[in-house]
């Protein structure tokens, strides 16, 4: 050993138990094998090694390098505060997601999707299906399926006993988010800690607490949707990234070829959960690039992050390589995975020859210049240099197949259609962050004056820069607010400690403690200015899209309607993609987001899946039927048919503006205004007379009457009511919808409408109102063709009631034409008014009698008809002619 001749100088220390204490020596140094190595000595008994590079300061008591004597505190509350996470998520969406026993209703739209594939993963565990057959007429790639669905297969299989039904799948499905959440504040915590210290860790988890933003929606039981995972596993890669840098600025820091698998792990999972992961990579590479740029114009040099960003992509690199060719189900999107791994090796290459190469040049540039003029010419040459590699990246994205478009679908503005996808005013960004989103802006700023006074001993700049960048893509895409909030609540905790080590008065620390958290409660709380901490009634209804109509009308679809040649959960080989469904198969046009839930309940194929459809919105806003049958075979083969049509309430009300928005119409052109004799001043807004001609009005308000290519062949027992919605002035109107409760508050609306007055409830104007079954199916038939006599240009009109045997729903059918000259005249009906055969396909709609043919006009008696027709189901569906005499 070598020893100075002289002891090591004590340094005073502040003890927090009380009382002065001798601090630990310096550190000697140790000679082995050649290596020089520090070595610190240990001070009595309770005394334990600190990291030489780095020692304590004397007020730091929550650096993450502090004694652990407070560590089981720290983790008690902890422990408290994930459970009342989990709990929150849990209490207020349980009768919600389980309205009775045996039933479950998974909120919104894609955990549908989700659950479908989970259970093919469960029935071929543990593999997945890359080539979706749940979209008419040809499939789709599966983009969106991966580790998630296969853990929720994996648990079903563990609930089930080694068999997963579908209940024990949408089971467990419904409770994976509440289980991801809490494990997202455990992530928050580690994170923090790492950066900041073990109560700025309890900070972050606190603030996430008091203000979720949308990731509370995401985290609720029931949301099951890839959403939460892609949250945990974006903290753990920002802690990944963030331990890879600290390990590359240790004294004996590892080789550049040694890969730092462990710490890449979290992206390479992410890889294989969610399709928009790379954007990730993207970030951590710029993330890397900044940071390396500052130290350049710094130091003239860049070691320890060119060093990290090596190890950490190659060991995405050995991560990523093996696992997809071991298992290449979990690949995604091939090309776009390739492209990815191409782009990691960028990563791990490119920023150690960035940092090299301009070290070399500040390093040529010094040695010619006086050493006053030497901190400008490296900030100059390193700014530079940032410049020109970005550049040569933006041209790089331009030039490669794809690659400008990828990066417009990963980083352009989303859809304002959705509602989470609203503009991220300042007004929004205070009601989703609260106060705590003010607070994470000054983080940055903190963290690059610390880096430029290198005081950066613990790498907090890499998941400070990493977050900040989360937080401005959601901004610039509107999209991402669910890992904002975290990533807010991160930001701000680390300002606020940073602060609280800053000030030097402990009163002055208290004062300040009071303010901030009186300015993060009062918002949220009696204020209710922010997004609430607990889920209310009112959002969790927004928020669950399956109404009880739905699940009764699919569930019929499934049992009634013909079954499949190939059913969409049939796995595909190879030879068979590209796919395109055999004939024997048809498609189901609906809405929205609906076609989840058609693939998912009804095992049927939809026409539109997973996002907005403009040719169904523009299908919906057809007037002419003839039309509408056309475009319906629209790129379809011989064989090929869409057969039925789903009407509902909400697609004539509340979706209505949207459909008009997605096709490019313009509103104006489907309003118009009434005023009630009620209310003779008002002026009132409804949709006019192009609305009552689309086929959305015409399928649901009007049941399909006079349409001879569409028949009605269920309504659901649940009943909505559609009527305008304003404000007391009757200003902001829009046509909404609301689920019936029960048989008299179905009887109150029908009174209420019948006198015709608007109906005033104190804050809203209720007008125009009509009662129904809240969904309706139409099948596509060619139509029976009614032909006859009558006097030459006379009105003659086919009318028949039916009766809906489940709904008790009656439906008017009537269908008009005009004599020719000859007085001929030719009717196209859709119903039969006989009972359907076995395998023609099932009908809950049963027709009361024949068709009576009568003359409007032309001198005869229009209450006589002249004709009863009687039509069989073959005929409907052959166009066979019937002669009306």
């Amino acid at each position: 050993l070598y020893r100075p001749s002289y002891p090591a100088p004590a340094r005073a220390r502040v003890n927090p138990r009380g009382g002065p204490r001798l601090a630990r020596p310096e550190p000697v140094a140790k000679v082995r094998t050649g290596h020089l190595v520090r070595k610190p000595q240990r001070v009595g008994p309770r005394a334990r090694k600190l990291p030489a590079a780095a020692p304590a300061k004397a007020t730091d008591t929550t650096s993450p390098t502090a004694a652990r004597g407070g560590a089981w505190p720290i983790l008690v509350v902890l422990g408290a505060l994930v459970t009342l996470a989990f709990i929150t998520r849990i209490a207020f969406a349980w009768p919600v997601v389980f309205p009775a026993p045996g039933q479950v209703r998974l909120f919104d739209t894609d955990p549908y999707y989700h659950t479908r594939h989970a259970a093919f993963a469960a029935a071929h565990f543990p593999t997945l299906q890359r080539w979706d057959p749940g979209l008419y007429p040809n499939g789709q790639p599966t983009l969106y399926a991966g580790l998630f669905d296969i853990m929720i297969a994996g648990a079903s299989l563990i609930a089930g006993a080694g068999h997963a039904d579908n209940d024990t799948i949408q089971r467990v499905a419904a409770f994976t988010p509440p289980v991801l959440g809490a494990l997202v504040f455990i992530a928050l915590f580690w994170l923090t800690k790492v950066a900041s210290g073990r109560r700025a860790g309890i900070l972050a988890v606190v603030l996430l607490l008091v203000c979720p933003g949308t990731f509370l929606d995401r985290s609720l039981l029931g949301a099951a949707d890839h959403h939460v995972a892609e949250v945990l596993l974006g903290l753990l890669t920002m802690l990944g990234l963030c331990r890879c840098v600290q390990s590359s600025r240790a004294d004996e820091p590892l080789p550049w070829w040694r890969p730092a698998i462990g710490q890449a792990l979290p992206l390479g999972l992410f890889f294989f959960t969610w399709y928009g992961a790379p954007i990730y990579l993207v970030l951590a590479a710029a993330t890397l690039f900044v940071v390396a740029t500052i130290e350049l114009g710094r130091d003239g040099s860049a070691d320890a992050v060119a060093r990290a960003a090596c190890r950490y992509g190659l060991g995405l690199l050995v991560f990523l390589v093996p696992v997809s060719l071991v298992a290449p189900w979990l690949v995604m999107h091939g090309g776009f995975f390739w492209k990815s791994v191409l782009a990691t090796v960028l990563l791990a290459a490119g920023v150690p020859a960035y940092t090299k190469g301009i070290t070399s040049l500040i390093a040529r540039v010094q040695s010619r210049r006086s050493r006053d003029h030497a901190s400008p010419l490296r900030w100059g040459i390193a700014i530079a240099g940032a410049v020109l590699v970005a550049a040569l990246l933006a041209i790089a994205t331009a030039v490669v197949p794809g690659g400008g478009r990828l990066a417009r679908e990963l980083g352009g503005v989303k859809s304002s259609l959705v509602m989470e996808q609203a503009d991220v005013t300042i007004a929004l960004f205070a009601k989703l962050g609260g106060t705590p989103g003010f607070l994470a802006l000054g983080a940055l700023p903190l963290a690059l004056f610390d880096l430029w006074k290198k005081r950066d001993a613990t790498s907090r700049i890499v998941p400070v820069l990493f977050a900040s960048l989360i937080v401005a893509l959601w901004i610039r895409t509107h999209d991402y607010g669910y890992a904002a909030g975290p990533c807010l609540a991160f930001l701000a905790a680390d300002f606020l400690t940073r602060v609280w080590r800053l000030v030097p008065s402990r009163h002055t620390r208290i004062a300040g403690a009071v303010v901030v958290g009186a300015a993060v409660i009062l918002p949220v709380w009696p204020a209710a200015a922010t997004f609430p901490p607990v889920p209310t009634t009112v959002e969790l209804r927004q928020f669950k899209r399956l109404g009880e109509g739905w699940v009764q009308s699919l569930r019929w679809m499934k049992a009634n309607t013909p079954a499949l040649v190939l059913p969409i959960d049939q796995p595909l080989a190879k030879a068979t993609i590209p796919f395109r469904h055999p004939p024997g198969n048809y498609g189901i046009l609906a809405f929205g987001d609906f076609g989840h839930y058609i693939a998912a309940i009804a095992a049927r194929p939809p026409t539109s899946s997973g996002g907005i459809s403009v040719s169904t919105a523009r299908w919906f806003l057809l007037t002419d039927e003839e039309e509408a049958v056309r475009a319906l075979g629209t790129g379809l083969r011989d064989g090929e048919h869409i057969r039925y049509c789903i009407a509902d309430a909400q697609t004539a009300g509340d979706f209505f503006q949207a459909a008009i928005q997605m096709a490019g119409a313009s509103l104006d052109d489907y309003l118009s205004f009434i005023t009630p004799k009620e209310m003779p001043g008002a002026r009132l807004r409804v949709f006019g007379t192009l609305y009552a001609k689309s086929m959305a009005a015409r399928l649901y308000v009007d049941d399909g009457d006079g349409l001879g290519h569409f028949r009605m062949v269920w309504a659901s027992p649940e009943r909505s009511v559609l009527a305008y919605r304003a404000r007391p002035d009757g200003s902001d109107a829009a046509r909404t919808t609301s689920v019936i409760a029960d048989a008299r508050e179905e009887q109150e609306w029908r009174h209420a409408f019948q006198r015709g007055a608007p109906i005033s409830t104190g804050d809203a104007l209720i007008y125009e109102g009509s009662v129904g079954p809240s969904v309706k199916i139409f099948e596509q038939v060619p139509g029976a063709r009614i032909k006859g006599v009558a006097t030459p240009g006379v009105l003659v009109e086919a009318r028949l009631t039916l009766h809906a045997a489940t709904s008790a729903h009656t439906i008017r059918y009537h269908r008009a034409t005009t004599a020719d000259r000859a007085g001929g005249f030719e009717l196209i009906v859709p119903y039969p008014t006989e009972r359907e055969s076995e395998g023609m396909g099932g009908t809950d709609i049963l027709a009361s009698g024949p068709y009576e043919i009568f003359v409007v006009g032309g001198g005869g008696d229009p209450d006589q008809p002249i004709a009863r027709v009687k039509v069989g189901a073959s005929d409907v569906r052959t166009a066979k002619t019937i002669d009306a005499r």
